[in-house]
């Protein structure tokens, strides 16, 4: 069975380069995505770190929205907020949303090998 994924719902992955805040003795607070247009401080749609906690120069957040923007290309926001209360510089990158929905395959895997250097058939 497939698994289908609307074009109005998507998962999120991003990798988060804090080092400059990691270098300043100050963590990450929070952080939030929008599309296109600034909400303001604090209103976009929240990123939660896949571990639990903002703690890491290097961090893996997932997101995911029910609210696509239509079809075309649009600007993803990131924006993090510091431990002092202060938000940095939104970051931005263009995505191109496609039409229709995607159909990911559902894999299920019964075993595997490995081995080292010659294949042993």
């Amino acid at each position: 069975m497939g698994a289908a994924m609307n074009s109005r719902s998507l998962l999120l992955a991003f990798s988060l380069i804090a080092g400059g805040l990691a270098t300043a003795q100050t963590g990450i607070q929070q952080g939030e995505y929008f599309w296109d247009t600034d909400p303001g401080n604090g209103n976009g749609s929240p990123l939660v770190a896949v571990d639990g906690t903002f703690g890491q120069a290097l961090e893996q957040v997932l997101a995911e929205t029910g609210t696509l923007p239509t079809p075309g290309a649009h600007v993803l926001y990131l924006r993090v907020q510091d431990d002092n209360g202060g938000w940095g510089p939104a970051f931005s990158t263009v995505i191109e949303v496609l039409q229709g929905s995607l159909l990911l395959p559902d894999i299920q895997v019964s075993q595997g090998e490995y081995f080292w250097d010659t294949d042993p058939g």
